[in-house]
């Protein structure tokens, strides 16, 4: 068997008869973002919830693919926040729920995510189905970071809502939202 490289001229083999190759590694969602443009950030700002552990941000998957998320990057105005990814199921009610905008990454495709995305200062309705993960943020206006390399996937017609477990203080921070590809395009 003889291999050529584009240009037709015979691929590189060592002394050991190993074949010479090159090769460029890029994380998968920068893979997404850069072929389909399918990577979003969802930012929110100077949300007050209500009280002691109310929902603020909610975010349901309308489309047909799975969705993951890969951070969260939030900031506070107290010393005693934490805040909760939790999964949810149920119809929210909203007091006032803002329609939030994703924004993709890839300006030059700019998708759209097929998605609720809502914030509020108390999401009702909800049933909690359990804490996925949960972000410590103990210095007032400081930008926290919780990122998971094996990402919160999020199937179609489900659901995950943000929690504020303390009882005082603005949150805003983004959210990095992605659609995953069919397992035969991987």
């Amino acid at each position: 068997m003889i291999l050529n490289d584009p240009n037709g001229t015979y691929v590189a083999v060592t002394s050991e008869n190993r074949l010479k190759t090159r090769s460029i590694t890029e994380s998968f969602d920068t893979h997404e973002n850069f072929h389909g443009g399918k990577v979003w950030s969802v930012s929110f700002f100077d949300i007050n919830p209500v009280g002691a552990n109310d929902k603020f941000f909610y975010l349901e998957n309308t489309g047909t693919k799975d969705l993951a998320i890969s951070d969260v990057r939030m900031s506070c105005t107290t010393t005693t926040g934490r805040m909760y990814i939790k999964k949810v199921t149920g119809t929210p009610t909203f007091t006032a729920g803002a329609d939030l905008t994703p924004i993709s990454r890839n300006l030059s495709k700019s998708p759209n995510l097929t998605a609720t995305v809502k914030s509020d200062t108390d999401i009702t309705g909800l049933t909690d189905d359990g804490t996925i993960f949960h972000m410590e943020l103990d210095t007032v206006d400081k930008l926290f970071h919780l990122s998971t390399s094996s990402l919160i996937i999020v199937g179609p017609g489900k659901a995950v809502a943000l929690e504020w477990a303390a009882a005082t203080g603005e949150v805003s921070g983004v959210v990095s939202v992605m659609e995953l590809p069919d397992q035969d395009d991987v």
